[in-house]
């Protein structure tokens, strides 16, 4: 099933009910923040916020421990199935091309970003430290009409979630 959402010209495009969400505890990040409880707060958002689409786990690197069952621990924490959190992919073009089944990306892993930026899917960069604080901002740089950077420590779980509404009822793809 397909959401019509406008394009720039006014007219309606489709693209995929499914939100794809990439969770990867990045390195050098702000201890001072819970994480588990930010994550869980924005998936049951997404969940209650829309209902129709399916929230997806994937995994954009070949971590099992990192990833993997990091999501499914917070999908289940968050009331989500943990089915719906994808085994890694092994190769890199095919999770890659994976990412065009999304509407909208949220996601820790830098090269998700970069990707989905590609492919134009609206998207959420999630950083916190300097090391992924830059990282991100150079990936949605010059993307800013469907990129956003978000860092846990200063953007509450109602604002990426705002974000996300906005960029659910637009898409750059088919432009």
């Amino acid at each position: 099933r397909n959401h019509l959402s406008a394009n720039n010209e006014g007219g309606r495009i489709p693209h995929p009910q499914k939100i794809g969400v990439c969770i990867f505890p990045q390195y050098g990040r702000d201890i001072g923040v819970n994480w588990s409880a930010w994550w869980v707060a924005c998936l049951r958002g997404l969940k209650s916020q829309h209902p129709d689409f399916e929230i997806e786990g994937f995994c954009f690197h070949t971590s099992l421990a990192e990833e993997f069952c990091e999501m499914t621990r917070l999908f289940k924490d968050a009331g989500l199935p943990v089915r719906q959190v994808q085994a890694p992919v092994l190769d890199f073009r095919s999770a890659t091309t994976a990412l065009q089944k999304y509407g909208l990306l949220i996601s820790s892993r830098f090269h998700a970003v970069v990707a989905a930026n590609v492919y134009e899917i609206s998207n959420v960069a999630i950083a916190s430290g300097n090391y992924y604080s830059a990282k991100m901002n150079a990936a949605v740089a010059g993307h800013e009409a469907w990129s956003r950077l978000a860092d846990p420590a200063t953007t509450a779980p109602e604002a990426l979630l705002a974000f996300c509404r906005e960029a659910l009822n637009r898409s750059p793809r088919g432009k």
